[in-house]
């Protein structure tokens, strides 16, 4: 569940291809009752290129690098 999604309220002047969201886990899962906060950056490129998801809280996930990063080769566009 989205609680979030947008540029960042609390900068008039915050750069319109940075959003950043916050999720709720989902429920009957290991992250259930977490909150997680996310980056999205938005590519000039845009929808040729997909936007770069990074978490800004610590996830540990096999899918999801030490500083956040996704890391996922099918989500890598060529």
């Amino acid at each position: 569940m989205c609680l979030f999604m947008g540029p960042d309220e609390a900068d008039p002047h915050s750069d319109p291809f940075t959003w950043f969201a916050i999720l709720k886990g989902p429920y009957d899962s290991p992250y259930e009752g977490g909150t997680f906060r996310l980056k999205l950056t938005i590519p000039e490129e845009y929808p040729e290129k997909p936007p770069k998801v990074e978490f800004l809280t610590k996830v540990f996930h096999p899918n999801i690098s030490g500083s956040g990063v996704i890391c996922l080769d099918i989500l890598d566009v060529p």
